[in-house]
């Protein structure tokens, strides 16, 4: 099937499919932010609406001071799967949703859960999410066109009857090897983004709560405390807890 539409893009889109491409899959990512917290997310999770009149009282006391409007905040049974910890914020495009494992409700106290929360928020008023859209959109194109001009000059494109199969194979090759010069400069952006999350939660919650609400999630998911810098430098997505926790006490 899928070699079937490769032939229909080149054969109604020539030289062009790699534009194709590119914004086939801008559609598909925006389409799955939109639909993903209503639709998809509710098939495997349960999603239910915090009771916990005294954790209400803390969540809505930090949006007043952070000046930040939620419309749901749901508590999630993550727990049914594993201990993993963690919450998320939604809504980009439509209702501002906070969701937290109830795993992270169960092991944080109040004023860690806000300050989880508080990063969390740190990530819509910075813009985080945008941001990571366009450098997605920027990179995603690039990549589509140095594709596109490799397939150009590959020998096996000779023939039209192979050459979608050829792309194919050449797609699921070349895939590892890009992402592997491209994920460093992601996994950078991401880490900065961490930091920045971090420095407003320590503005507008306790930076003591911050840090051992940290500590706890880490535990936890049976992250690392320490790495090499090469390797956070690959792979990492978020700072180490060593890090995170030397940066906020700079800012202490």
């Amino acid at each position: 099937m899928f070699i079937l539409y490769l032939r229909i893009i080149f054969y109604n889109f020539n030289q062009n499919w790699w534009l194709i491409f590119w914004l086939c899959f801008l559609i598909f990512n925006f389409l799955l932010i939109i639909i993903y917290p209503n639709y998809i997310a509710p098939i495997f999770n349960k999603f239910d609406r915090i009771s916990d009149k005294k954790l209400l009282e803390n969540i809505d006391e930090l949006t007043k001071k952070s000046r930040f409007e939620v419309d749901d905040i749901f508590v999630m049974d993550g727990s049914k799967r594993s201990k993993h910890s963690n919450a998320y914020f939604t809504g980009l495009f439509g209702k501002k949703r906070i969701v937290f494992f109830d795993t992270l409700l169960e092991s944080l106290t109040y004023d860690e859960i806000k300050s989880v929360l508080a990063h969390e928020i740190g990530h819509y008023k910075m813009k985080h999410i945008q941001k990571s859209l366009v450098i997605s959109m920027i990179i995603s194109f690039i990549y589509f066109y140095i594709f596109f001009q490799i397939t150009q000059n590959f020998y096996l494109l000779s023939s039209y009857n192979l050459a979608t199969v050829n792309i194919a194979v050449l797609f699921i090759i070349l895939t590892p090897v890009l992402l592997f010069f491209i994920n460093p400069l992601l996994s950078n952006l991401s880490r900065i983004n961490e930091y920045e999350a971090d420095n407003f939660a320590k503005k507008y919650s306790n930076g003591q709560a911050l840090k051992s609400s940290l500590l706890k999630l880490y535990k936890d998911n049976f992250s690392l405390v320490k790495s090499s810098s090469l390797y956070t430098f690959f792979y990492h997505t978020h700072p180490t807890v060593y890090e995170r926790i030397i940066n906020l006490n700079k800012e202490i």
